[in-house]
């Protein structure tokens, strides 16, 4: 299994409602900060934010900022680019579907 490359991402208010998978798909880059060896994630995120002025295009408010470290496990940085906490996701294996006719 590849070792994963750090990674943050901003999390918004979004809801969707009539947005399109393709159109999601092609927005997804505005929320994803990739890192640089040695970079300062307060520094990144604070940038991001201001860059962005607290708002994703289609995505809506930035709420707040998850380093990933693992596929289960995050960070998660206030907008300022503080601490706040970590979470842990469960990893759900998709079940495979079989039509029997």
């Amino acid at each position: 299994m590849e070792e994963l490359i750090p990674y943050i991402t901003a999390h918004t208010n979004f809801k969707r409602t009539t947005e399109s998978i393709t159109s999601l798909v092609g927005m997804n880059h505005f929320k994803t900060i990739y890192l640089e060896p040695d970079s300062i994630v307060k520094d990144l995120i604070t940038s991001h934010y201001k860059t962005n002025d607290g708002t994703l295009k289609m995505w809506g408010e930035i709420l707040e900022y998850r380093l990933w470290n693992s596929d289960e496990n995050c960070t998660v940085y206030s907008i300022q680019g503080d601490v706040i906490g970590e979470k842990t996701f469960e990893i759900v294996e998709a079940e495979t579907v079989t039509n029997s006719v």
